[in-house]
């Protein structure tokens, strides 16, 4: 079962396929026949089995209503975030069922997770399987407004970016930065790695390449 409660917002984009809403909730029999909410959907964030999936922010950061399109063959939903104007601000949501977890996921082919610091300012490099090992995620630039030059060919990907960043999903099913750079540092879970900023003086740009053998990514200065 599926339900929800409309959004009082106006659409200022087409709401084919789908419908307006505030919040949603899929619910399933449990074993006992009674029914059991297996996912929550708010302008604060996703709840997976009362437990957070992802957020979507706090105040006026959250968005002020939902397109919501489900695929229900494939039980995923597609969310389309809508500002306080009825315009989609940042890119789609996706939330699939996965059987191998037994629960419904943020991320996948599609959507993006939804943290702060991916917002419209970002580009979404990759979304979901890339790392060996790592079942979901997203990697995210900055675009640089300085040309780096010649791009070797890599496997993976490579981007000239004035910011870098890696978000996999936490053990608590959250959403966490592992890898992130920017014109002054490189970080990993938060801890300094390598400092490009010395003396007041930093790179115009980064040129970022990652490689799908390894899993290794590199962030040239230039």
């Amino acid at each position: 079962m599926i339900g929800y409660k409309p959004a009082s917002v106006t659409a200022g984009v087409s709401t084919s396929g789908g419908y307006l809403a505030s919040e949603v909730v899929v619910a399933e029999r449990g074993p006992s026949g009674s029914p059991v909410v297996r996912l929550l959907i708010t302008r604060d964030g996703v709840l997976a089995d009362n437990t957070p999936a992802a957020s979507f922010g706090s105040g006026d950061n959250r968005p002020a209503g939902l397109i919501v399109r489900l695929q229900g063959v494939e039980r995923k939903l597609v969310l389309t975030p809508l500002n306080g104007v009825g315009e989609q601000y940042t890119q789609d949501v996706a939330i699939s069922y996965v059987d191998v977890v037994g629960r419904y996921v943020v991320a996948g082919s599609g959507g993006v997770l939804p943290l702060p610091l991916v917002g419209p300012e970002w580009t979404v490099a990759l979304n979901g399987s890339f790392t060996p090992g790592v079942s979901d995620g997203v990697i995210a630039y900055k675009p640089a407004s300085t040309p780096v030059g010649y791009a070797p060919p890599f496997d993976f990907f490579a981007a000239p970016a004035s910011a870098f960043v890696l978000v996999d999903r936490a053990a608590n099913g959250g959403a966490a930065v592992r890898l992130s750079a920017d014109l002054d540092a490189i970080s990993a879970d938060g801890q300094p790695l390598v400092q490009f900023s010395q003396d007041g003086a930093r790179p115009a740009a980064l040129l970022v390449r990652g490689t799908a053998a390894t899993g290794a990514y590199a962030a040239t200065p230039r």
